[in-house]
């Protein structure tokens, strides 16, 4: 079988049969299925494999489902994305810091850096729509320079 979950059907040399017993209304659903097809290459057996495939396909905890993929990558960029809030974090804690040293040296004030990202957080709230625009101005024109 390939690695790749797309193309494990992709060999269609059927190597293994099976046989199920399935109920008249079951039956008549499936011959449904087949003749609203509309395709006379298409019969009950690719009806029955396509349901198969579709339902494996679904199977999340099976090991190459799509379901399974869509699971991983979905636990992988979530494990990412807390490893970058954490470092974010840590670096806005550090920046608050460096000022309040700042701040401190210059007139000896202390300031608690969590009052400071605080601060900064609402002001960012208040001007998001400024600084949105003035990022999406500074990208479109490159003769627009920082103001002295």
């Amino acid at each position: 079988m390939s690695a790749d979950p797309q193309n494990q059907y992709d060999d269609y040399r059927y190597n293994y049969r099976s046989s199920i017993s399935i109920t008249q209304a079951m039956h008549e659903r499936l011959t449904q299925v087949v003749v609203n097809r509309h395709d006379p290459k298409f019969n009950q057996s690719d009806a029955v494999r396509e349901a198969i495939r579709f339902y494996l396909d679904n199977q999340e905890d099976l090991i190459g489902s799509r379901k399974h993929f869509g699971r991983s990558l979905q636990r992988s960029l979530s494990q990412h994305e807390q490893t970058i809030l954490f470092t974010l974090h840590a670096l806005l804690l550090l920046v608050a810091r460096l000022f309040i040293y700042i701040i401190k040296s210059k007139d000896g004030r202390e300031i608690d850096p969590m009052k400071l990202i605080e601060s900064s957080i609402v002001d960012s709230k208040l001007l998001s729509k400024r600084l949105i625009e003035a990022a999406a101005a500074v990208r479109q024109d490159d003769t627009i320079q920082p103001q002295e």
